[in-house]
């Protein structure tokens, strides 16, 4: 089994949502979590939420910064 923590600013475009998906659908992956970057960062969480639930998987979300560090 693979484990993988997904960072992510799904919401952008398409890409990362088809990510998040593709690795739901895998049995050999173990999801651990999910974190979401850049502006909007609750929002994207909804969004990763919302995908994972369509799925039927719990997965934790942490939403991350808005705004760079630095």
């Amino acid at each position: 089994m693979t484990k993988v923590l997904l960072d992510t600013d799904i919401g952008s475009d398409i890409d990362d949502a088809v990510c998040l998906a593709y690795l739901l659908a895998q049995p050999e992956c173990e999801l651990l979590g999910i974190t979401t970057v850049t502006g909007q960062a609750a929002e994207r969480a909804m969004m990763a939420s919302a995908l994972c639930k369509v799925a039927g998987k719990e997965v934790p979300i942490f939403p991350g910064a808005d705004d760079p560090l630095l």
